[in-house]
């Protein structure tokens, strides 16, 4: 299986669930040709707790839920209280989030409409391509910010040579700034993260943060 893009229904494993989904609506691949017709607000509410219970009793992973949920806001169908709460906690137990900006937007967006959604439900799209675009190039901008710490400590750190190239730097993302995570053995670590916490403050890689 595999993804095509960073997107809450961008791969193989979400189209899988999104099928099973439809199946319980009623949608038969043989017979019917428009599945829309099945994704709807009255269908998504009658059949949610069935669907939920097939997941549930499948083991299914976390991508089930947030696969349903995506469905549930785009029609405005209203989550029964338990369910919503497990595709919220679906979402924030999206491990690719945590080492990815454009997965974490993806996610944070939809957390955020959902903690909120059923005080008044209505269709709702589950992306913004306008704010996601701004995250986008943010990201540039931290790539062309961390090239210069690349050379900068290239340059106070030739003799050891700590870092040869972007992929080296593992960028950790979190709603209060970025993190370096540097693995090297070598005994000078200590002042390579030294030398980073001075020079290197979060504020320095400030980008729109749109969440």
């Amino acid at each position: 299986m595999g993804w095509f893009s960073k997107g809450i229904l961008g791969g193989d494993e979400p189209m899988d669930y999104e099928s099973d989904i439809a199946e319980i609506l009623g949608f038969n691949y043989y017979n019917d040709d428009n599945k829309e017709l099945f994704f709807t607000k009255e269908n998504l509410e009658k059949y949610q707790v069935e669907i939920f219970n097939k997941f549930k009793s499948d083991d299914s992973s976390i991508i089930a839920f947030q696969t349903l949920s995506c469905f549930m806001v785009e029609v405005g169908a209203k989550f029964e209280p338990y369910i919503l709460d497990k595709c919220i906690d679906c979402l924030e137990r999206d491990d690719w989030k945590n080492t990815d900006l454009e997965r974490k937007y993806h996610i944070d967006y939809l957390i955020n409409i959902l903690k909120t959604y059923n005080k008044n439900p209505k269709p709702t799209n589950y992306e913004n391509e306008i704010l996601f675009y701004q995250v986008y190039d943010g990201l540039e901008k931290i790539k062309l910010k961390l090239d210069t710490v690349i050379q900068i400590l290239n340059q106070e750190f030739s003799n050891q040579d700590f870092i040869k190239n972007i992929s080296d730097c593992v960028i950790k993302l979190s709603e209060y700034g970025i993190f370096f995570d540097l693995d090297y053995p070598d005994e000078k670590t200590k002042e390579l993260h030294e030398f980073i916490k001075i020079n290197f403050k979060p504020s320095y890689f400030d980008f729109p943060v749109v969440f």
